[in-house]
Formats: C-alpha cells, sequence, structure tokens
C-alpha cells in the first residue's frame, strides 16, 4: 500500500472509532437518564423554554408609544417582529429536542437508536441554538435603542 492510502485508512479508523465512542456515550447517558434526554439537551430545552415564555411576556406587554415619533413606532414593529420570530425558532427548537426523547422502553438498543438520532440532530439543534441567539441579541439592542429615548418621555409627562 501506498503511504498516503495508509494514512487515509488510519484517519478513517479514527474517525470510526471517535463516532462509535461519542454515540456508546450519548445512548449510556440516554438510558440512564430519568427522562430519556441527555443532559445538554435537557440544559438548552429548559433555557429555550424559559427565553421564549419571557419573550412572549415581552410581545404582549403593553407599552407607550408615541404616534408622533416614527422612530418610536419603527422601534415597537421591529420588536414586536423580532419577538415573534425568537418565538417561532425557540418552538421549533423545543419540539426538535422533544423528539430526541427515549419514550418507552429503555433498553441499551433504543438508547443507541436514540443516541444515533441525536447525533445526526446535532447540526440542526446547532443551527437553532444560534438562530435564537441571534434573535435574543437582536432584541437586546432594540431594547436598548428604546430605553435611550425613555427619559425624553419622562421628562416630557414630568413636565405636562
Amino acid at each position: 500500500m501506498e503511504p498516503i492510502s495508509i494514512l487515509s485508512l488510519a484517519c478513517n479508523i479514527v474517525q470510526l472509532v471517535s463516532f462509535a465512542g461519542d454515540l456508546l456515550s450519548k445512548g449510556f447517558e440516554i438510558q440512564q437518564a430519568t427522562n430519556g434526554s441527555i443532559v445538554r439537551n435537557n440544559e438548552l430545552e429548559s433555557v429555550t423554554r424559559e427565553l421564549r415564555e419571557f419573550i412572549y411576556k415581552l410581545r404582549t406587554s403593553p407599552r407607550e408609544t408615541n404616534p408622533h415619533n416614527p422612530v418610536s413606532q419603527h422601534t415597537e414593529r421591529s420588536l414586536q417582529a423580532l419577538c415573534q420570530n425568537c418565538i417561532d425558532v425557540a418552538t421549533e427548537l423545543v419540539e426538535a429536542l422533544e423528539k430526541l426523547k427515549l419514550r418507552g422502553n429503555r433498553n441499551i438498543w433504543n438508547s443507541m437508536r436514540q443516541a444515533l438520532g441525536c447525533v445526526w440532530a446535532e447540526p440542526k439543534i446547532n443551527t437553532l441554538s444560534q438562530k435564537l441567539e441571534l434573535y435574543r441579541r437582536q432584541i437586546d439592542t432594540v431594547l436598548l435603542f428604546s430605553l435611550r429615548y425613555a427619559p425624553m418621555r419622562i421628562i416630557h409627562s414630568d413636565l405636562s
């Protein structure tokens, strides 16, 4: 065999062993878990649910906007759109994480099958998490921007 072929074969073997180790680790973690899910997914689901609830409250809470201030109106529209997009992504992420929970019999084969599903779904979960984080940051920015005008509204209302 050529040295390049030997190196390629060795890399493939290392990759296979790494994948199998990851799969076994997740499978045993799923089998031992009380709710049939790995710790990382449990934590991500909990944080996502809390964020979704908070954003929903933010979206539905009444806020005063100045009808004569186009910046205030634009900020409110942007915030509403961002909140809705954030809620949609959070819901999609929670649904994807729910599908990765082991239901029913917790034998080794079902755990390994569920672990394989976790490995295959990992890119989608990571993409949704990153998207959710981007929306959260943008909502933070819009809220900070709107706070810039809040003292002016307070001063004007106190003077009236």
